[in-house]
């Protein structure tokens, strides 16, 4: 697989993490499979060439060719027969109101297509991110419907909330929920009342998915050389509770994902 992070405008830079394209290949007769990790960021997935198959129990269940995946502590398996490009955008939890017009805790471990989540207006930007030349006009096609959401969209997000919320993003997940009260005007309880409200998980769980996440960022980008020594700089208590914690989010031991898995986009592994 071909993974590719591309930085997004300046001024949706509050808003938009990065956008990111990935390629794989498979043989056409197979199905391949792969999994998508338990996440903090919400992302809008265009799936320009194949489709994926969600595999839900015993049932497989069609993919949109668009959707919007958002935040979850889940781990998904899905599988797809022949080559695949993906186009996809990480949003910031808190976007989602302000460019969709809905709760970020709608979104929580759900996945979302442009039509049920815009209507028509969604069918029509699904149709001009389809058939986009290549990868910068599909950023300036969301760009250009980013703009003109965030300029006529009356939400408006708690910025107190916000600035909590960002210390445990940049802390990666390693700041306590003491110290964010401590930072802040909320106390514990109110804090866990406004992230139920507002991402529909305890600011427990989600610091721990950040934090998960990070340990898997450091070592993609190698910041950390041995998979074994993550534990330590992501804060986790010992090396047995960091392997408990990356099985629960994504299903695998740390040895299988780091070592063993033809894995290259953040979260996302083949696992055949």
């Amino acid at each position: 697989m071909i993974y590719q992070e591309l930085a997004p405008p300046a001024a949706l830079a509050p808003y938009v993490k990065f956008f990111w394209t990935l390629k794989g290949t498979s043989k056409p007769l197979d199905y391949l499979p792969h999994r998508l990790f338990a996440d903090a960021l919400p992302t809008l997935v265009v799936h320009h060439k194949n489709q994926f198959l969600l595999r839900e129990q015993d049932d497989l269940k069609l993919l949109p060719k668009s959707s919007v995946h958002g935040h979850n502590a889940q781990v998904w398996d899905m599988l797809v027969k022949s080559d695949f490009e993906i186009f996809g955008i990480y949003f910031y939890p808190l976007s989602i109101p302000e460019i969709f017009g809905i709760p970020a805790s709608l979104l929580y471990n759900q996945d979302y297509s442009l039509e049920e989540l815009l209507g028509a207006a969604g069918r029509e930007l699904e149709e001009r991110l389809m058939n986009a030349e290549d990868v910068q006009h599909r950023i300036a096609c969301i760009s250009s419907f980013i703009y003109r959401k965030l300029k006529y969209q009356k939400t408006k997000i708690s910025l107190p909330f916000a600035a909590c919320l960002d210390r445990i993003i940049k802390s990666g997940g390693e700041i306590t929920i003491e110290q964010i009260a401590q930072q802040s005007s909320f106390s514990i309880r109110s804090l866990e009342r406004q992230f139920s409200s507002e991402l529909g998980v305890s600011p427990k769980l989600y610091s721990r998915i950040v934090r998960f996440q990070r340990a898997i960022k450091l070592f993609e980008n190698n910041l950390v050389k041995d998979f074994t020594d993550l534990s330590y700089y992501t804060g986790y208590y010992d090396q047995s509770h960091f392997i408990r914690e990356f099985k629960h989010f994504s299903g695998m031991r740390p040895k299988d994902y780091f070592l063993d898995s033809p894995h290259t986009a953040d979260g996302f592994a083949q696992i055949a």
